[in-house]
């Protein structure tokens, strides 16, 4: 499957893992990352990743995240198309950038809508290490 993965989900593992939804949550994209790592998912990414991530306050968390870009296997650019598709998709009570999120990921072919937090709940499986370097000083990984 080609799965757009939503830039909250490289960033959960950084976060407090002391509530058990946040290090639910944080088990459940370590499911998908396996996947795509292990080849049976494949990673699309877009330019509006790339300029949310580009603001993240944390230059380790950003460099971290950003190496995920090199592992997709495409990415969708900014274009005419693109902006027209989320103008429409915001018309629809989507706001702002989930709306270009959601037109990058449909513009990418994706093969699920993108991957939310909300959907990856019930995954228990041991960490693999992921590059999160943050997240394994605090012992998550």
């Amino acid at each position: 499957m080609r799965l757009y993965v939503d830039l909250s989900c490289f960033n959960r593992p950084f976060d407090d893992q002391g509530q058990e939804r946040i290090r639910l949550e944080t088990e459940a994209v370590f499911v998908v990352l396996t996947r795509i790592m292990e080849g049976k998912d494949t990673l699309l990414w877009s330019w509006v990743m790339s300029f949310e991530n580009d603001k993240h306050p944390n230059p380790d968390r950003r460099d971290e995240i950003a190496v995920w870009e090199a592992r997709a296997e495409r990415s969708v650019s900014l274009s005419n198309k693109l902006e027209e598709h989320a103008r429409q998709i915001s018309e629809l009570g989507i706001s702002g950038l989930d709306a270009v999120h959601l037109a990058s990921a449909e513009e990418g072919g994706r093969s699920r809508r993108p991957v939310d937090l909300r959907r990856c709940f019930g995954a228990s499986v041991p960490a693999p290490h992921f590059g999160f370097t943050g997240a394994q000083s605090r012992g998550i990984l």
